[in-house]
């Protein structure tokens, strides 16, 4: 466990990030999404974040990115998130989603 972290906050945010990515097939080498669709080609916690997004649950909106600042809480159950500062996301004019984690 996270120091600081509220264990009811982390048990709701596996259990939606869980809900999120089920449903779609995961490179184990890699941890890309290789099911057909808007998310093909992007990590597989890609899904989650765009799941906040239309939710209105993002630090930043440009518009056309949307910024989400990474916290303790997400490290903790989505360690390849470990380092990073935030992930930017955006929709293309074909439907598909990218994703840069910086």
């Amino acid at each position: 466990m996270v120091k600081g972290l509220n264990y009811k906050e982390y048990i709701d945010n596996m259990e939606k990030f869980l809900s999120t990515i089920s449903g779609y097939k995961i490179d184990r080498d890699y941890g890309i999404i290789s099911t057909p669709g808007k998310f093909k080609g992007e990590m597989y916690f890609v899904p989650y974040f765009w799941d906040m997004a239309l939710e209105g649950d993002f630090d930043e909106d440009t518009g056309e990115i949307f910024t989400f600042h990474i916290t303790p809480s997400d490290r903790a159950f989505i360690p390849d998130l470990k380092g990073a500062k935030k992930i930017e996301l955006y929709e293309d004019g074909q439907g598909f989603i990218h994703s840069e984690v910086k």
